[in-house]
């Protein structure tokens, strides 16, 4: 649990910027997540709500092409599993290793890294129609 507000005083992390849309094109997807991260720049981490849904895939390869090969890539729904509100949990997650700054191994696409992270880009698509951009970062 954790408390959403405009005071840095105590703060874990800031929310930088929420980008929702509804779209079945993939382009528009990709061309949203360019405007997004020339707005914000490029994260040091992805954590991806990829769940291993194959007709989903094309988003999530799609949004990992626009990063940088320097950006670590994770995964979450593998773990909290795919419904409504698995979003909030990855976000809650984003929040605890931008606070924490440790990332558990198993959230990983490839290898772990020890690179410190002060930037994080959730992105998650629900039934390839709806898709969120949340970007954090530490304070």
């Amino acid at each position: 649990m954790f408390i959403v507000n405009n005071e840095k005083q105590n703060a874990a992390f800031e929310v930088k910027g929420i980008r929702m849309l509804h779209t079945n094109d993939q382009a528009e997807v990709s061309l949203q997540l360019d405007a997004f991260i020339g707005k914000h720049g490029h994260p040091d981490v992805l954590l991806s709500g990829e769940n291993g849904d194959l007709r989903l895939l094309p988003f999530y390869d799609a949004c990992e092409s626009k990063l940088s090969e320097e950006t670590i890539r994770l995964r979450f729904k593998h773990f909290t599993g795919e419904h409504p509100t698995a979003n909030a949990l990855g976000f809650w997650l984003a929040g605890k290793f931008l606070e924490t700054g440790k990332i558990p191994s198993h959230f990983f696409k490839g290898s772990p890294s020890e690179k410190k992270i002060e930037t994080m880009l959730i992105y998650n698509s629900g039934k390839g129609e709806q898709h969120s951009f949340i970007y954090l970062s530490t304070l």
